[in-house]
């Protein structure tokens, strides 16, 4: 029976830059850097469209659906996690292809399909889960510490102003 965790050649190191020294070293930089254009375009590329998506959405659904403080940001950031997603799709497989295919230590086992497809179910998973769950927070949370901070602002003005 084996002990966990399995021993690997990789722990010795004592620090991150240790690690990093010795990664390019063996493997080189440009390893190190596989896929680091395409994850700046499809960084660049989802950041926009997202919150372009979102805040259009956000307003649309305000006007025609919703005003409820939960509904209004969940509604808005599934509908544009989906779009951006779609959207970006095909800049995240090129990157995955990028980091699998260039470089020294290609991993032999990993599949990755031969259609664009592959993937895209559970990356489209990941992004709705992750962005209803944070707008649905962030925009309630903004909004109580919006009206706190103007209650603290209106009692303050107001113990002044009899002082």
């Amino acid at each position: 029976m084996q002990k966990y965790p399995i021993p690997c050649d990789c722990l010795p190191f004592k620090s991150n830059i240790k690690a990093l020294v010795y990664l390019v070293r063996k493997e080189g930089f440009l390893t190190l850097a596989n896929g680091l254009p395409q994850s700046l375009i499809q960084s660049l590329m989802n950041t926009v469209t997202y919150f372009y998506f979102y805040e259009s959405l956000k307003k649309e659904i305000k006007h025609h659906v919703t005003r409820h403080h939960i509904l209004l940001p969940l509604l808005s950031a599934l509908t544009a996690s989906a779009l951006s997603t779609c959207f970006v799709f095909p800049f995240e497989y090129w990157k995955t292809l990028q980091q699998n295919v260039v470089g020294v230590n290609s991993q032999p086992g990993i599949k990755l399909g031969t259609r664009i497809g592959d993937g895209f179910g559970s990356l489209l998973q990941r992004n709705l889960a992750f962005s209803g769950l944070y707008w649905v927070l962030v925009e309630n949370i903004r909004r109580k510490v919006k009206s706190f901070f103007q209650q603290a602002v209106l009692k303050f003005f107001y113990k002044v102003s009899f002082c």
